[in-house]
């Protein structure tokens, strides 16, 4: 089974610390660092699919309900053609989510 990790900025949980900034999901098989100042706040370790939560400092969001945070994901999937269909739909899972915007796209002009 090859393992495909997805990287999201808006989902779900999992990890072990090997120190305050390094990561790993499944086993060690996918492994990444966090800047320190950034605060894991939920994890799932187990299972399929497996993810970590980080809290980012984000002075916009001081002194509100609102919090900034990225999520690493890991997902196996049972074959490689399964990969384009794992990635739209999470791609559609945040697109979802409250607050999407997307960004405008413009050409080598800046237009």
């Amino acid at each position: 089974m090859k393992l495909f990790p997805l990287i999201l900025l808006v989902c779900a949980t999992g990890a072990f610390a090997q120190s305050n900034t390094d990561y790993n999901l499944n086993d060690g098989e996918v492994k990444f660092s966090v800047p320190a100042n950034w605060s894991a706040i939920m994890e799932k370790s187990d299972g399929n699919p497996q993810a970590m939560i980080f809290q980012i400092p984000d002075p916009a969001a001081e002194g509100t309900e609102d919090t900034a945070s990225i999520t690493v994901k890991t997902r196996q999937l049972k074959a490689p053609a399964d990969f384009q269909d794992a990635m739209q739909n999470e791609l559609a899972l945040s697109r979802a989510q409250t607050g999407y915007e997307a960004e405008a796209i413009t050409n080598d002009t800046g237009v």
